[in-house]
């Protein structure tokens, strides 16, 4: 079920979803809205299109959950910014994908202990080791 109201604090805290996810659309910013979880979960959401036209595919992207630090007036900034990338033919969704396959520091330390301090005395490695794990 879908709603369209202007999203307001009373609003987010008297939405409830009954038997399957609920999302309440901002009636001042397209593609901006809630989704609440039959859980109780409530998450700020944006949907846009992928591209140029009614062919592009529709995507759906969380901003993140409704409490700190997502307030309303932080969510509504975020959800502004996404929707600009959007329209000027980025895809928000995609981007916050390929920054997750990042390598981690962990992972860098792992490369770096096996292939990384080949000319490093033992004691060194250690040292190193120690820094690092802390």
């Amino acid at each position: 079920m879908t709603d369209s109201v202007k999203l307001t604090q009373r609003a987010i805290n008297s939405a409830s979803a009954a038997a399957s996810n609920l999302f309440i659309w901002d009636s001042d910013l397209q593609g901006f809205g809630l989704r609440v979880t039959t859980s109780g979960v409530k998450s700020f959401v944006i949907q846009y299109r992928a591209g140029y036209g009614r062919s592009a595919p529709t995507r759906r992207m969380t901003i993140g959950r409704y409490g700190s630090p997502w307030t309303l007036d932080a969510a509504r900034r975020e959800a502004r910014k996404l929707l600009a990338q959007a329209a000027q033919g980025g895809d928000p969704a995609k981007a916050r994908q390929a920054d997750s396959r990042q390598m981690t520091f962990a992972e860098f330390a792992e490369v770096y202990f096996a292939e990384g301090c080949t000319t490093k005395k033992a004691d060194t490695i250690r040292y190193d080791r120690a820094r690092i794990e802390g």
